[in-house]
């Protein structure tokens, strides 16, 4: 849930928050995803770009199937 809704959000998500959670993300599912360019990511966030949320559900899909 905190990644479906924080990346709908223009600020994203934070990756403290996600781990928090105990949310752990595959790397390199990650890095398709912004080599893609539906993501962008840094040290502390993740966000969608704009592609990223026109496709959204399917890149939530990919991320966290």
């Amino acid at each position: 849930e905190a990644v479906m809704l924080g990346l709908r959000l223009n600020e994203g998500v934070l990756l403290s928050a996600l781990e928090a959670r105990g949310v752990q993300l595959d790397g390199a599912r990650l890095a398709r995803a912004r080599a893609d360019g539906l993501l962008t990511a840094d040290h502390a966030r993740l966000q969608a770009s704009q592609e990223g949320r026109l496709l959204l559900d399917y890149l939530l899909g990919q991320l966290l199937a």
